[in-house]
C-alpha cells in the first residue's frame, strides 16, 4: 500500500506522522463543470463518503522541533 510506504519514509526522515486516510479524494476533483464551493465543504464533512469516493490517499506529517 502506497501510504504505508509513504508513511514509513516520512518517519524514516524525521517527520512523525499525525494522520493517514487511505482513500481520501477521488482521482480529479475537475470535471467538465467546476463544482461550486459548498459541494467540497460538504464532501470534507462526511468522512463516510470517502470510502466509496476516494482514491487517492492522504498522509499528515509534522516535522518535531
Amino acid at each position: 500500500m502506497t501510504d504505508l510506504s509513504l508513511a514509513e519514509a516520512l518517519e524514516l526522515s524525521g517527520f512523525r506522522v499525525v494522520e493517514s486516510f487511505a482513500r481520501f479524494l477521488p482521482y480529479t476533483m475537475v470535471g467538465k463543470k467546476p463544482l461550486p464551493p459548498f459541494f467540497l465543504k460538504l464532501y470534507l464533512k462526511m468522512p463516510f463518503a470517502w470510502r466509496f469516493f476516494g482514491k487517492q490517499f492522504l498522509v499528515i506529517a509534522e516535522k518535531p522541533s
